[in-house]
């Protein structure tokens, strides 16, 4: 698919949108009318034959594209930020997952493209939770207290929390930046709120870990009480507007 590796370097050079490339929207726009084709000349009620028919032709227009996009090595300097090549390569096998939904013979397909857009979402939640607040905690060997631990000392946690506090009162509560070129809104959603559910835990985490007498904090409840959300979980659930499974904020 010489067209598309072409596309690729001029796509790389030219272009810092995130949307997919005139290269991916002429290639799966050419994918649609085959299906047309092929779906306009089936036999009614053989759903497995149709599927298997068309298996490979899909494995010749698909796959090299998804490869093109998988592979593709954003310039970071030019883009803004390391989010934005798994950004654009979601916005583009979300692309070509759309193309495919509407043919009955393309499932496996379709399935295949799922577990790979999974993969690059499960991948953001990871680095979107990351950012304000559970970077600082990380699980250790008991070996000594948590107060004597690097990032978790008195004096650095008080900077973690007092700048934890600071993000609550911004906008990336409600909406988050990183996210916003994001084509399709449910996965925006589906990364920030699975993220705000993690920074939820990882608070109470460190609250825990900082009452426990043999993690030697002197004054916990004051260090915890001195920042928003006050060391009270219930209070932080308020703030991020997570509810529960009945809709009422948690």
């Amino acid at each position: 698919m010489p067209h598309l590796s072409s596309s690729r370097s001029s796509k790389e050079n030219n272009d810092v949108s995130l949307t997919p490339p005139l290269a991916i929207l002429d290639h799966i726009q050419i994918l649609r009318e085959i299906m047309n084709v092929y779906q306009s000349s089936l036999i009614e009620d053989d759903e497995s034959g149709q599927a298997a028919g068309f298996e490979k032709i899909l494995d010749i227009m698909v796959d090299p594209a998804i490869e093109m996009i998988t592979r593709s090595n954003k310039e970071p300097s030019r883009l803004g930020t390391k989010w934005d090549q798994p950004i654009y390569a979601l916005n583009c096998l979300c692309y070509i997952k759309t193309a495919l939904e509407s043919f009955s013979f393309t499932r496996e397909k379709e399935a295949s493209i799922n577990a790979l857009i999974d993969e690059r979402v499960s991948s953001l939640i990871e680095e979107h939770v990351r950012v304000p607040l559970c970077s600082t905690f990380k699980p250790h060997i008991q070996s000594e207290p948590l107060s004597r631990i690097p990032l978790m000392q008195p004096s650095e946690l008080q900077v973690t929390l007092r700048n934890f506090s600071l993000w609550l009162s911004s906008p990336d509560v409600v909406q988050s930046p990183r996210l916003s070129q994001l084509t399709v809104q449910h996965l925006h959603a589906k990364i920030h709120q699975t993220a705000l559910e993690r920074m939820v835990r990882a608070y109470g985490l460190i609250c825990e870990e900082v009452k426990r007498p043999e993690n030697k904090y002197e004054a916990a409840s004051t260090l915890l009480g001195s920042e928003r959300p006050f060391g009270q979980i219930h209070l932080l659930r308020q703030i991020l507007g997570i509810t529960d499974e009945y809709g009422e904020v948690a």
